[in-house]
C-alpha cells in the first residue's frame, strides 16, 4: 500500500516531518484541497473540525495534539505505518519531490567552501535545485526517527 498524504496549512512542521520520512505529503500551502488532483488517494491530516467534516475521502485524520511530535506519533499509529514502510531522506522537504544523488562535481560552487571541504556525499532535488548532505541535522532526525517507533511509554519527545 503506498501512504500518501494530504496536510492542512495548519501543520507545517507535521509536512515536513511526514516528507523526512519519505512520504509523498502535499499541503495546503502547495495547493489548495479542493484544487487537489488526486484528493481520493491520500490522507487527509487535518486540525480542523470544519475541514474533517467537509473530508469526503473517507481517510482523514482529525489531528489532536499541538506538538509536532505527538502529531506524527499520532499519523504512524492511527496509519498502522511501521519502521519498514519509511524511507527517510528521501524527499525534498521544500517541495516534496523525491531527491537523488548528484555527482559531487556538478554542485562546485553552489555549497559553503567548508561543506564541500567535508562531505563527499550530496543529494539534490530537481525541481527546486536544493542541495542536501550528511550532517548533524539528518543524525538528530535520525534519533527522533527511532523514537517515533519505540514502544509509547519509553518514548520521549524532543
Amino acid at each position: 500500500m503506498k501512504v500518501c498524504f494530504f496536510v492542512d496549512k495548519n501543520l507545517g512542521k507535521l509536512t515536513k516531518w511526514l516528507r523526512l520520512l519519505g512520504f509523498d505529503t502535499l499541503s495546503e500551502r502547495d495547493v489548495p484541497i479542493d484544487q487537489c488532483r488526486y484528493p481520493n488517494e491520500r490522507i487527509v491530516a487535518t486540525r480542523s473540525r470544519v475541514l474533517f467534516k467537509r473530508c469526503r475521502t473517507g481517510r482523514c485524520l482529525l489531528i489532536r495534539s499541538d506538538h509536532w511530535f505527538e502529531q506524527l506519533r499520532q499519523v504512524i499509529e492511527d496509519i498502522g505505518i511501521d519502521s519498514a514502510a519509511i524511507r527517510p531522506f528521501t524527499r525534498c522537504l521544500h517541495c516534496n519531490d523525491p531527491i537523488e544523488s548528484i555527482d559531487r562535481a556538478r554542485i562546485y560552487g553552489k555549497v559553503p567552501d567548508h561543506i564541500w571541504d567535508t562531505h563527499h556525499e550530496f543529494m539534490r532535488c530537481d525541481r527546486c535545485d536544493r542541495i542536501y548532505w550528511p550532517g548533524s541535522h539528518p543524525q538528530h532526525s535520525a534519533e527522533t526517527i527511532n523514537r517515533l517507533f519505540e514502544p509509547h511509554q519509553r518514548a520521549h519527545s524532543p
